[in-house]
């Protein structure tokens, strides 16, 4: 946006410039006639426009000062998604689309690996963004995740769990403040608290490092009332720091542990039992299927390999020799 607009622009023009098609949830600026006060309105590209759209973030991403009328396309397509990734809002088969690009700088096949963990989640039973890979064939693929905070042309409101915590902090959150504003503004609180407990196992079993609050959100219900959005950007990275961003209880550590998980289940309304026969049941789940899960989007045997030790570590032992 600085390179399309020029320099000098205020927190409120980043605000209020973006495009107003394409905005997270509902939120919308209008000026008093009714009308949006972006200027940065191209025309929403479609899915077969993803090759040229691809080309047009490798363009920008190795040259931004010598791409000017790219910038301005890129500005408007990209509205306001966050992230340091090249990305852009698509339209297709009845969906308004992200596309996630391969970035220059990558050394993983981060876009295959993430739609594969996406679709590994949901085959966990969680309810996970629907995600697919397009260009499957190149050495650039492109994730295409679906919006859920639209209908057709209905605008989803739609909240990060950073917005509906309030959390000023430069601190990380914890989970079990989630879980209590769960409790408060939730349709079907028992099933949601069960959900995200799910989801707290399955970021462990993956090594998922992207947890952080703006990662969790929630989608309007009606009636005053909310229910936690679909799981979206969970990355699995083979580090041997297993760290959360987010922490499974307040004021404790942020160890990926399924320990802390399970010896927390109460808070998310799971007996012991409960917890321990869900997260075998995930582990063994990933155990069986995230090989081929990998492959299924374009993963080699070397992307694999490297991978392995994001989905086989101590903690998945361990879940998948659980009893109750």
């Amino acid at each position: 946006m600085s390179r399309a607009l020029g320099g000098g622009l205020t927190e409120f023009d980043y605000l209020v410039l973006s495009d107003d098609r394409t905005r997270q949830g509902a939120l919308r600026f209008l000026n008093d006639n009714m009308e949006p006060l972006s200027n940065l309105a191209p025309p929403i590209p479609r899915l077969v426009d993803l090759s040229y759209l691809r080309k047009l973030t490798m363009r920008f991403e190795n040259d931004p000062a010598g791409v000017e009328e790219e910038a301005r396309d890129l500005a408007g397509i990209a509205g306001s998604l966050g992230g340091a990734r090249p990305k852009a809002n698509v339209v297709g088969d009845g969906h308004l689309w992200i596309a996630k690009f391969t970035s220059a700088k990558d050394t993983k096949p981060v876009e295959r690996v993430e739609v594969a963990t996406l679709k590994l989640a949901t085959l966990c039973g969680l309810r996970a963004s629907h995600a697919r890979l397009e260009l499957i064939d190149s050495d650039s693929p492109i994730a295409l995740i679906r919006r859920f905070d639209r209908r057709g042309r209905t605008r989803i409101p739609y909240m990060s769990a950073r917005t509906a915590l309030d959390w000023k902090s430069d601190e990380n959150g914890f989970y079990s403040d989630i879980a209590e504003l769960i409790r408060q503004i939730s349709s079907k609180p028992a099933e949601d608290l069960h959900e995200l407990w799910r989801r707290i196992v399955f970021t462990i079993l993956v090594s998922n490092t992207d947890d952080h609050l703006k990662n969790h959100g929630f989608v309007y219900a009606g009636n005053d009332q909310w229910r936690l959005s679909p799981a979206f950007d969970i990355n699995p990275s083979p580090s041997r720091h297993r760290i959360l961003e987010t922490g499974i209880i307040q004021g404790g550590a942020f160890d990926a542990s399924l320990d802390i998980a399970i010896e927390a289940c109460e808070f998310f309304d799971l007996v012991s039992s409960e917890a321990r026969q869900q997260a075998n049941s995930i582990a063994t789940t990933i155990a069986e299927n995230w090989k081929e899960a990998l492959r299924a989007e374009g993963a080699t045997v070397v992307d694999v390999k490297n991978y392995t030790a994001a989905f086989e570590h101590a903690d998945a032992e361990k879940a998948l020799s659980l009893t109750w």
